[in-house]
């Protein structure tokens, strides 16, 4: 008899722990159930407080993406340096002007003084003729053993 009333009580206290269990999940649960529609509110709201701050900053990337006199002015530099690098390494000490593409133009004025040789390139727009871009360095004229032989 002792062991079927053991058998009971442990039967009687699984149902207790179970219903225990079943209880507490459906609390849980019923917590979560409770915020009906809370979600749809939160993520309208964040959505709101996003585009607040993506449109200005996509207004302010469309700015700098089309900012064309920084384009002129950076395409210009490059122009100049590169003419300037290629008449130190050529020692070409004259003066010049070319069109490298249609609408810009070069011109590189080569001063000499005894020794010193000052070059300068300025960069130009053919439309306005304005100089949108001015370098200028003093170099060392010598020349040197090979160009006295030829």
């Amino acid at each position: 008899m002792k062991n079927n009333s053991t058998k009971n009580r442990s039967k009687v206290l699984q149902d207790a722990i179970l219903n225990l269990r079943s209880k507490a999940r459906f609390n849980l649960f019923s917590k979560c159930r409770s915020e009906n529609g809370a979600t749809l509110v939160e993520t309208l709201v964040a959505l709101a407080i996003l585009m607040s701050v993506l449109v200005p900053l996509i207004g302010l990337m469309a700015i700098l993406a089309g900012n064309h006199p920084a384009r002129e002015k950076v395409r210009a530099l490059n122009y100049a340096q590169l003419t300037l690098e290629r008449s130190i390494f050529q020692q070409a000490w004259t003066d010049t002007t070319f069109n490298p593409d249609p609408g810009w133009r070069i011109t590189r004025t080569v001063t000499r003084d005894s020794v010193l040789v000052e070059i300068r390139v300025d960069v130009f727009r053919r439309e306005d003729l304005t100089s949108i871009m001015h370098l200028s360095t003093v170099r060392l004229g010598y020349e040197t053993e090979m160009s006295n032989h030829e």
